[in-house]
This record gives structure tokens, sequence and C-alpha cells, in this order.
């Protein structure tokens, strides 16, 4: 393959640049002026009108000018192709449904496969654990040299050991083990990541703690050399509404970090619209912070996943998943061993976590405490129960307890049922099941019912906040 419009022409000792500008200005054609210096002689005849590439060969070859002349020949970036089996279900990597909305990431291995010099911290759910020592247990994603282990921020003791799969879907991602003939491939061979608990193990953080994990990663950027590249993805949502016009502790917490020049790439969200009460409140500082790109989603022919937000404040969007999900890697306690899932979960899981959760939950009056009943669920290990106020607009929940397998029931003794509509307030309840492998059902139907106002002293506000 060869330029259409452009000649390489050697030139003979004793032949000037001005000779041959007058020459080549015959045929309409333009010297390149950054070869003007060519030691080897060589310089590029570009014809800015259209023009018969092989007739223009031809005369020029014919004068005795030049040394050489030739056209100047196209080559093609080649694709470094991992020899990790799964590769071939990698879609996002190597897009062979639809080539045309391939990223390139074949051919961006062969310029680079990343180097140790970029760290990239994921606040998330963990990283897969041995429950007994916390030892690294999934085989793609054990290396102390390429890991580093930060932190727990949330108020759950459980060390960095992933309990849901999302951290580990995202490790897995990034930083795989690659081409060592095992599993699948990760997207930067080389870099670093460093591994930040902000999840808690129903899938929930706080304001409070991506405020915490940002602190700590600056204090211990420095520690870990001040020549690294920091960059940091959050998978996290912050909702935005009427009564929320910006959340103080997430502002000073990108300040902070844009300070420190670490760049934060954000989820859009998964709750297509662009109303103020759908999109993330995180992702919304792009248009005000310049070290945060706020990313959306793209399925497997290049259109927007129908899932992923959108609106004025997207920065990019790369391959998410829809009909054709992403393979990456996945805890599996209960066997002791790990595996790859699609997306967060598998087809398996995934009917678990729509089809096999609590249903017809309900509440019922025992001693002026409200008791929670559910059906119970073959499968399930345990129960757990969430509590929240609902505000006619949207609930937080938040955990409460817990139940064993065989128990279908719940009674909140910190609430008091009330009958009287003006010392009271709207209480929600929901319950959720967690299966053998670790997993989390998603939530029961919503029960409600009216209770008391709390005094102060038996009230603790915080836990709503």
């Amino acid at each position: 393959m060869v330029s259409a419009n452009e000649l390489c022409v050697k030139l003979k000792n004793g032949v000037s640049d001005q000779t041959l500008q007058n020459y080549v200005a015959k045929y309409g054609g333009v010297v390149d002026p950054r070869d003007h210096n060519s030691p080897l002689k060589w310089r590029v005849v570009y014809f800015p009108e259209p023009v018969s590439i092989e007739n223009m060969f031809l005369t020029f070859k014919s004068n005795s000018l030049f040394e050489k002349v030739e056209f100047n020949h196209a080559g093609i970036l080649q694709e470094i192709v991992p020899n990790d089996p799964m590769f071939n279900q990698q879609w996002a990597l190597k897009n062979t449904y639809y080539p045309a909305a391939d990223i390139g990431f074949t051919k961006a291995w062969e310029i680079t496969t990343g180097n140790n010099d970029v760290i990239i911290a994921i606040f998330d759910s963990g990283i897969p654990m041995n429950d007994q020592d916390y030892s690294l247990s999934h085989p793609e994603l054990n290396d102390l040299n390429k890991i580093i282990l930060g932190i727990n921020v949330t108020n759950e003791i459980d060390s960095l050991r992933d309990r849901i799969g999302h951290g580990t879907k995202i490790a897995g991602i990034i930083g795989a083990k690659t081409n060592n003939n095992e599993g699948i491939a990760g997207v930067c061979w080389n870099c670093k990541m460093w591994i930040i608990k902000i999840f808690e193990g129903a899938g929930y953080t706080k304001a409070s703690y991506f405020r915490r994990a940002i602190e700590y990663l600056v204090t211990e950027k420095n520690i870990i050399g001040t020549n690294k590249s920091i960059i940091l993805n959050a998978s996290l949502s912050f909702s935005y509404n009427d009564t929320i016009s910006q959340i103080s502790q997430i502002i000073d917490a990108v300040e902070l970090a844009n300070k420190e020049g670490v760049l934060i790439n954000v989820a859009m969200g998964n709750h297509f619209g662009v109303s103020k009460y759908d999109f993330n409140y995180l992702a919304y500082l792009f248009l005000y912070y310049n070290n945060i790109l706020s990313i959306g989603a793209t399925d497997v022919s290049g259109d927007r996943a129908s899932y992923s937000n959108t609106g004025y404040h997207i920065s990019v969007s790369a391959p998410g998943g829809g009909h054709h999900q992403i393979l990456s890697t996945m805890p599996d306690y209960l066997n002791n061993n790990d595996f790859y899932g699609f997306g967060i979960i598998d087809a398996a899981k995934a009917i678990i976590l729509t089809k096999a959760r609590p249903k017809n939950l309900r509440i019922t009056n025992y001693n002026n405490r409200p008791k929670l009943m559910w059906d119970l669920i073959d499968a399930a290990i345990l129960y757990n129960i969430y509590r929240g106020v609902d505000d006619g607009y949207k609930t937080e929940y938040f955990l409460i307890g817990r139940t064993t397998s065989n128990v279908n029931f719940y009674v909140d003794y910190s609430q008091r049922i009330e009958s009287q509509t003006g010392s009271s307030y709207l209480m929600s309840y929901r319950v959720t099941a967690n299966f053998s492998n670790n997993l989390e059902s998603a939530f029961s139907n919503k029960a409600n019912i009216l209770v008391s106002m709390p005094t102060l002293e038996k009230f603790n506000f915080c836990e709503f906040f």
C-alpha cells in the first residue's frame, strides 16, 4: 500500500533544494520542508491536487536530478495478540463481532503495554483473598510486585477481601496477568494496581469513605514515589437531587486530588437519563475540574450501551457491555477456587440476583415493634435486613441486621409502631439474600410502616447520613 499523493526522492550530489522545488512546482508539487537538512538527502514531494501518482513516479524517475525515486509506502501497525486462552472472548479488547467498533488495543500494545511508573488506584469492593490469612487468592491477581494492598476505609472489618465481586472484575479488566497462557488478558500488562476498599458488602459507599480514601491516597503517594503517575478508577455514583446542591467533602477530595495531580476516571452511571435525578454527581464535576474524566459505556456494536447515562458532562465512552458483557475475573470462595465471568456476574449468578431475591416481604405488629417476614429461598445461607427513611422521592438503605438461612423474620426493636401520623414518619424496609458464593441478591419488595419519632437519646441520626 502506497500514499496516493506523495513520492520520495533521493537527490544526487550537488542538487540543491531550490532546484528541486523549481522542478516539482511545474507539476503542482511541494517539497516537505522537514526534510531540508536530511543527511541522507531524501525528500518527500507532496501533490496537493489529485494526480496519477504512477505517472508522476515515471516522470520523476526519468529525470537526472534524482538518484532514486520511490512511492511512499505505508506501514501498518502490527498487532500483539496475547496467548491467554480466553482472549478470543474479550470483544472489548479485540472486537471480531463488529470490527469497525474495535478500539485498537492489540495495536496499542505494539506501542506500549504499560510500565510500573503508572499506578492505577482502584476504589471499589476489594480483591479476592483467602479467608484465613488474607493472602491474594486469584491466580490472575496474586502478584504482589504488581498489586499494592491499600486500606479498607469502610466500617466493615473485612480487610480488602472482595465480598461482592465488582472490585475483582475491575481489577481483572485493568491488570490481570497477561500473555501467561492462563485466563484472560488485562488492559495494562505492566502497570501497578493500588487496591483501596470503599464499598461495603451490600454494595454501598459513603461520601466520607470517598474523601477518606482520597486523603489516604494523597498521603501515601509521596511515600510510594513522587515520580509515579496516579490514575484513580472510581466505579461509583452519588446522586444529585434538589436537596443536595453539592457534597462539600467530595468537592474537597476532588480538589485535593487535583492539586496532587491525580486523574480520576468516573463512571457516568448505569441509569440512562439526563435529568438531575439520574446523573452521577461525581461525573458531573468533570465540568468544573480538569482531573476528572466521566466515562460512558458502549456496547459491542459501538453504540451507547442501553443502560449508560449520557449528558453534556460526558468525557468519553468505552466498551462496557450490554447483550455481550465484559469477560473478567471473579471470586468463587465456595469452591476455594476462582473463575471468570461476564460482567459482574455470569448468567447463572444473574438468575440468583434477579429471580431468587426474597419475595413477599411484609410487616406485622409485634408488641408495637415492626416484625418483618418474607418467603424463604432454598439456596440462601443468610438474609440481610435493610432499613431506610422514605422521603417520598428515594430511600437510602442501611444494613441493620442478619438472620440465618432458616429464619424468615426479624424484629426491629429500635423502632416503635405509631398509629398517629402527627408524631411519626414512614420507615421503609427491604431484605436481600446471601448465597454460598458470597454474592448478594437484589432487594426484595419494599415494605413501609409508620414509626414514632425517636428521642435524641435513643436515636443515632448519623446512621442516616
